[in-house]
């Protein structure tokens, strides 16, 4: 019985185990298909996966009928579609983002039987993942996962600093650099490995430091001393793979310096919250001193005071760092930038120093937001400049950015701007011709739209926002070079017109303006067409939706002989684009030696240029010893006037530079015609040399060689002798002090009585800006001329010519004194007053009689050589005819007329000086002051009374114009120009209330009003006019009245007038007159900042200027006489190099923008070229025997 029970035991063990036994065997075994469970695969590349499943179940009822292979949904794993198979039979497949699976109900991996199932995937984030394969039949679904290992084959994605690192060149005021890398990769965090590295100037390494299993590292280097840093960094990933940031370079100044000031507007109120920025340039780098390395901001407190911190770098070289100082101020409400600072060239810390505090005047400022858009209305970049139009030359522009950074350009300009200039803006798009736009409207105190409202001004935030639609076409220009007789002239062997892009300010560079050579190609697939035998000419030229104008230079050669003729053209795109325009040219003589003009081709780059022989004009410049001027830059702007006959065209200016280590010379084309050259401003790159001004005559030019000696900034006599004993002093500019006599709170830098040359030092004061004047002179002998409201930041203080003393000469009768006063440099200021000294007469000095008369007279007019060119006495007294030949007296053709006529002198109250009475006598001062509207050469001649040493007056006088002679009546004495005065001072006009005279020319009566003595007189009778000159003094007072007209005067002092003159009729050569006592109120009308501008009657008193720029504590002193400096000289001698480099530029941009043009019209011309190439006959030239009409 045991013995069964032991072998039931046994067999059901046997049973039992056999049955585990079989569940074990019948165990799913899942692999890869080379029997592995683990594989490597690389990261973003397609893969192949075969994964093997062996049914090892023998039941007939373990078929396996479902396989699925699932992965994370966040391991970057991706099933690629249409890849899957399987060896298993018939089946279905479904799939979703993480799942694959194959099923067939009836079975799929059969008992005992292995089967393959492939796909390929991708996988984007490296690392250890799981596949898990789901296995099911009728006892349940099993799970197996294989490993699955992406290897990393991509470095980090961004390896950046951020912030606080500071950006690459900073200039840190600190003795460490501060760090901060972050890192992206798709790998793991815990595997990423940073370095940061710190190299010296050399690019030694000098330090690195690490961080392991994080994205971003933030540490410093610091103890470092004063000098050059460079820092990178690198961030290694788990596959090995590395990436590095970018090379940072900063330099290290734990020692600074201040520099400080305070900022106001022109009348002298701090500006609170006024932001200072003064960047770094770095004479060594690329760019120089145009490119900043760096920047310091600050702002002004309520007091408009302000401090800044600034790097004292003592490893670099004197001057190699140089400081730049920017200044505006914000609306407080609206944000807009309200008032700017004058722009400032770059400055060394040496000179800065010496300088603070300085006082900056700020002017209101206007802004500039410029944008342009192409056909499509869709935004297009530009290059550009913006010119003050005073100045003349760019103020803003982007070509120094191009050079360094390619010529992309910007697609957006806002500038700021001071308000009281007006300005030409210039684009050069990337797509079209260069277009221009005059703004000269900040004034405007209304908002309002134009160009059909893309563009508009803003009144309350005073912003142009003008948009440039750049859209072009082109129009076929043809006609004949002509002669003056309006016939077309032939027969050349070389005849081409040359169009030149013409600037705003009708302004042309004569090397860098020319536009490409056959432009027909670009816009027709054609041709020019120049025909030698005939002298037409048919051309394409742009037309433009903005204003883009072309001057055209035509210039045709048949041997020694040349012609040459001027147009200027514009054309209007939405007129007459497509259109055929017909004009002719008329042709004149050239002047000068043979030359050439280069154009280059629309054929594109390397296509060699068209040459146009031409004639040139060659100026040379020497220095005062008839020798180079060395290693300078010159800038030159030649002015002519072609605008009336013969060439009918219009008055521009040929521009054109020298670079240093040129030859000191420039060639203009200059044609034979009597306009010659209206004015020549020559600018040099130093510090030695002054501006100067010249003008040449036909006669002049026909040698086709002019020497222009630069003369060094000196102030000299007219006859080249050196001035000794100078003075000079910067008042304000403003009606109160633009005076002879100046008031001490008017002082900037000297003082009232001037300062020594040598020791004067106005840096301070120019630096900080606002409206300035400059006197200069002899002060100690009264000799002095002051320049009001000049800009000395523009193109350096002006040059000075005049007599070391006056000339004086009398008879028994008459007192004259006259000096010789003029310049050589160009007009940079509103106007001058000089100053002449003469000998006052007394009983022990024969001299001018103080108590009579003075008249003032200008009589003579030189040229830049002292030679007389017009003379009164010859030429006659008519300024209008002076403007006729000599144009530079044309615009104040009006002041001259008074100035040749003679003009009577007011004594001791400068009240009345002004435009209209242009002639003030101080008889404490013994000084005749007289207001030039500009400094050419004259001659100003002071006529009076003479008193003999005896002590007696003597009974006559001489008149401004010598032709009058005093006689006297039976009613009463005569002094002056008046042949006859009337006595009727025995009753106050105030009792008798009026007066009724009829007077004749150069007769007056004498009146008493309110106890005081006053005349009221006739100088000149017009019958034909109906109309009297009339005089009411004793302050004189003129007046011109027409028949039932009258005036008030003003004659006590007071606020009130004091009587009325008003004009009844005219008969038998005679005005009468009545003469009315009042006491009316006067009601002024004050200019802010200028309210001494008074009114007499109904005339304003002249043309000063309004405002006053105010403020600040007076003259800066820094130092003592033994560090006074001439630096400020030659520094603002030296602001040309600023200009000149500007031009340069400009030249370099515009290269490259002709090339540009050349590349894309060569592009063009290829894709539109048919297919049939054009045949193209040359015309015969006609026999050389002929010969073209010689210049007239």
């Amino acid at each position: 019985m045991h013995i069964k029970k032991r072998w039931v035991f046994v067999g059901v063990a046997i049973l039992a185990l056999v049955a585990l036994l079989g569940f074990v065997f019948a165990a799913h075994v899942v692999k890869y298909n080379d029997g592995s469970t683990s594989i490597n695969i690389n990261e973003d590349v397609s893969t192949l996966i075969n994964i093997s499943v062996n049914n090892t179940d023998p039941s007939a009822s373990a078929n396996i009928t479902e396989v699925n292979v699932s992965w994370q949904g966040s391991s970057g794993i991706a099933f690629i579609a249409q890849t899957q198979g399987t060896d298993a039979g018939p089946h279905a497949f479904t799939n979703t983002t993480n799942l694959l699976s194959w099923q067939n109900s009836s079975g799929l991996v059969m008992n005992l039987s292995l089967n393959y199932f492939w796909f390929n995937i991708s996988a984007s984030v490296p690392g250890e993942y799981n596949l898990t394969i789901a296995t099911t039949n009728a006892s349940g679904t099993t799970y197996t996962n294989l490993t699955l290992l992406v290897n990393d084959t991509t470095p980090p994605s961004q390896t950046d600093f951020v912030s606080p690192t500071e950006a690459n060149g900073s200039i840190l005021l600190q003795d460490y650099i501060v760090f901060n890398v972050s890192v992206v990769d798709n790998g793991p965090v815990s595997d990423l490995n940073i370095s940061v590295y710190l190299y010296n100037s050399s690019f030694d390494l000098i330090n690195q430091t690490s961080s392991l299993g994080s994205s971003s590292f933030y540490g410093n280097f610091s103890g470092l001393s004063e000098g050059t840093y460079h820092i990178n960094a690198s961030a290694r990933d788990v596959g090995g793979n590395v990436n590095v940031t970018e090379l940072r370079t900063y330099y290290l100044s734990p020692s600074t310096w201040t520099f400080n000031g305070t900022v106001m507007n022109v009348e002298g109120i701090p500006l609170n919250n006024s932001q200072i920025i003064v960047s770094v340039h770095d004479m060594a780098s690329p760019g120089g001193f145009s490119n900043s390395i760096d920047s310091f901001t600050t702002t002004s407190n309520a007091s408009g005071w302000f401090e800044i911190q600034l790097p004292d770098n003592q490893q670099v070289q004197m001057f190699q760092w140089l400081f730049k100082i920017s200044i505006w101020q914000r609306n407080s409400t609206y944000g807009y930038v309200q008032y700017i600072g004058q722009k400032l060239p770059v400055l060394p810390k040496e000179e800065l120093q010496r300088i603070a505090p300085v006082n900056f005047f700020l002017k209101e400022a206007g802004t500039l937001n410029i944008t342009a858009v192409n056909a499509s209305g869709d935004r297009v970049n530009f290059n550009y400049q913006v010119k003050d139009q005073l100045l003349g030359y760019p103020i803003i522009d982007s070509f120094a950015a191009s050079e360094q950074g390619g010529n992309s350009g910007v697609s957006e300009l806002v500038a700021y701007v001071p308000k009281d200039r007006a300005y030409s803006i210039m684009i050069f798009p990337q797509e079209s011709m260069p277009v221009s736009f005059n703004w000269n409207n900040f004034s405007s105190t209304s908002s309002y739209s134009f160009d059909n409202g893309i563009s508009n001004y803003n009144a309350t935030t005073s912003t142009l926002n003008k948009q440039f639609n750049i859209t072009m076409g082109h129009v076929r220009l043809q006609g004949y070079i002509v002669n003056s007789s309006g016939q077309p002239v032939g027969n050349w062997e070389n005849f081409t017109v040359v169009p030149f892009l013409l600037e705003p300010g009708d302004m042309v560079h004569s090397q860098f303006g020319v536009l490409p050579y056959n432009l027909s190609s670009f816009f027709e697939n054609n041709s020019d067409i120049f025909d030698t035998a005939t002298g037409f000419f048919n051309m394409s030229l742009p037309a433009t939706v903005e204003n883009s104008e072309m001057l055209l230079l035509a210039s045709a050669k048949n041997g020694s002989l040349y012609r040459g003729g001027i147009a200027n053209v514009s054309f209007d795109y939405a007129t007459q684009n497509g259109q055929t325009i017909n004009m002719n040219i008329t042709t004149f003589g050239q002047l000068g030696h043979d030359n050439r003009i280069s154009m280059e081709s629309t054929a594109g780059p390397g296509s060699p240029n068209h040459i146009v022989p031409v004639k040139k004009v060659n100026f040379n410049f020497i220095n005062s010893t008839g020798g180079a001027l060395g290693d300078v830059f010159i800038h030159v702007e030649a002015t002519v006037d072609y605008s009336t006959s013969p060439v009918n065209a219009r008055e521009f200016t040929w521009m054109a530079d020298v670079q240093q280590n040129e030859n000191d010379s420039i060639s203009l084309p200059i044609l034979n015609v009597s306009a010659g050259i209206k004015e020549m401003n020559i600018f040099v790159s130093s510090g030695e040399f002054a501006p100067i001004s010249k003008s040449f005559t036909q006669s002049e030019l026909q040698s086709g060689e002019i020497n222009i000696t630069i003369e060094p900034f000196e102030m000299r006599d007219p006859d080249g002798a050196a001035l000794t004993d100078l003075s000079i002093a910067l008042y304000k500019s403003n009606s109160t002090c633009d005076k002879p006599e100046v008031p001490s709170a008017c002082v900037l830098a000297g003082n009232a009585q001037g300062q020594n040359f040598s020791e004067f030092d106005p840096f301070s004061v120019i630096i900080g800006g606002g409206k300035m004047s400059f006197r200069m002179g002899k002060f100690s002998t009264g000799i002095m001329v002051h320049y009001v409201n000049v800009d000395l930041l523009a193109s350096g203080p002006p040059t000075a010519l005049f007599d070391s003393s006056a000339s004086e000469s009398s008879t028994s009768n008459t007192f004259e004194t006259a000096m010789r006063f003029g310049s050589t440099g160009p007009r940079i200021y509103d106007y001058v007053i000089v100053a002449m000294p003469y000998t006052e007469g007394s009983n022990t000095t024969t001299g001018l009689n103080e108590s009579a008369d003075i008249y003032v007279n200008v009589t003579l007019f030189y040229d830049d050589n002292w030679n007389v060119i017009w003379n009164v006495t010859a030429n006659g007294t008519n300024a209008s005819a002076l403007a006729g030949n000599f144009s530079k007296y044309s615009a104040h053709a009006d002041e001259w007329q008074v100035l040749m006529s003679g003009t009577l002198c007011r004594k001791d109250n400068q009240t009345w000086f002004n435009a209209t009475y242009p002639c003030y006598v101080n008889t404490s001062s013994n000084l005749v002051w007289v207001r030039l509207p500009h400094f050419s050469g004259t001659a100003p001649e002071v006529n009076g009374q003479v008193i003999t040493a005896a002590g007696s007056s003597s009974s006559s006088s001489s008149s401004s114009s010598g032709s009058s002679s005093s006689s006297s009546s039976s009613t009463g004495a005569t002094t002056g120009p008046w042949s006859t005065t009337f006595l009727r001072n025995s009753e106050d006009l105030k009792e008798k209330k009026t007066e009724n005279i009829a007077l004749a020319e150069k007769q007056r009566v004498k009146l008493k009003v309110d106890g005081e003595t006053h005349y009221v007189g006739v100088h000149d009778i017009d019958t034909s006019k109906n109309e009297v000159k009339i005089e009411v003094s004793s302050e004189p007072q003129n007046a011109t009245l027409k028949i039932k007209q009258s005036k008030k005067f003003e004659v006590s002092g007071d606020d009130y007038y004091d009587l009325k003159v008003k004009l009844e009729s005219i008969s038998s050569s005679k005005a009468n007159l009545t003469i009315s006592y009042l006491h009316e109120k006067i009601e002024l009308e004050v200019v802010p900042g200028n309210e001494s501008n008074q009114t007499a009657g109904n005339e304003t008193g002249g043309n000063e200027t309004a405002g006053a720029s105010g403020g600040g504590q007076g003259e800066t002193q820094a130092g003592g006489a033994g560090t006074r400096s001439l630096l400020w000289l030659w520094v603002i001698l030296g602001i040309i190099v600023v200009v000149v480099a500007v031009y340069f530029a400009i030249n370099y941009y515009e290269n490259k923008k002709r090339e540009e043009i050349e590349a894309r019209l060569s592009a063009q011309e290829a894709k539109e070229k048919s297919k049939k190439e054009k045949s193209e006959g040359k015309e015969k030239k006609d026999s050389k025997d002929k010969k073209a009409e010689k210049s007239s």
